[in-house]
């Protein structure tokens, strides 16, 4: 009986990691990222998407900014700032999750919840739309849950790491992380014209340990856009950021 040395046996585990991940891309290059184009991404919440723009680094994907006003040097001629309770107006996409709508709803109170929080201390809040009042509107267009099982394995595993950082290369996001998508506007209270309107899509970015519950990547990303509002407004106001 024949034993394989201990460099035959390293050379055969190169060889199969190697094909492994030939394999790999080849499925994973069919995934094709996001673009404004694809309207199964989209609601319907804004009437208008072909006037979308991709956005700032660090801010929305697609934007689009009412070329009447300095942008965001106008925002300071508002004394106070409405955020609507958040709608819910799902996406083809969105509507295929099968997300229990109980769950949704108690999402959609985080979010705003968090996103009232971010500027109540440095801004003026009000429950009332009117002159001299920013209002701001956001719809949740899209929940895909993390899976948490995957989510640990790809956390703990440095072949699973290969992957899931792989794929997020070609589309963005890794493997089994979960996401979020929301749309909205941003009006003047006293005349109701529309000032600016966003897209925007985030998702899961594990690091070490995995996700726990699979709604974590999503409340994530809800703070992650609370803490840019606050960016936004106080870059308008020239304060500094906060911490």
């Amino acid at each position: 009986m024949n034993i394989p040395s201990l460099s035959q046996c390293m050379l055969t585990v190169s060889r199969l990691l190697g094909l492994t991940l030939i394999c790999s891309a080849a499925f994973l290059g069919q995934v094709q990222p996001a673009h404004a184009g694809d309207k199964d991404k989209f609601s319907g919440f804004l009437t208008n998407y072909s006037s979308l723009k991709p956005g700032p680094k660090g801010g929305a994907k697609l934007v689009w900014k009412n070329p009447k006003y300095k942008w965001p040097g106008h925002l300071t001629s508002f004394k106070a700032i409405k955020i609507d309770s958040i709608k819910l107006m799902l996406s083809k996409e969105g509507r295929s999750r099968g997300v229990d709508v109980t769950e949704l709803a108690q999402l959609a109170g985080d979010f705003h919840k968090q996103l009232i929080d971010a500027i109540k201390d440095g801004y003026t809040v009000t429950d009332r739309s009117g002159p001299g009042v920013l209002r701001i509107i956001v719809a949740l267009t899209d929940v895909e849950p993390s899976n948490t099982t995957m989510d640990t394995i790809t956390s703990v595993v440095p072949m699973s790491r290969v992957f899931s950082f792989f794929k997020k290369q070609i589309t963005g996001r890794h493997l089994y992380v979960g996401s979020a998508s929301v749309e909205g506007v941003i009006l003047d209270g006293g005349t109701g014209e529309t000032l600016a309107a966003f897209v925007d899509q985030k998702t899961g970015d594990k690091g070490v340990v995995g996700a726990v519950s699979k709604m974590e990547d999503i409340k994530e990303a809800f703070k992650a856009w609370a803490k840019r509002l606050r960016v936004v407004l106080d870059n308008a106001h020239g304060k500094m950021p906060k911490n």
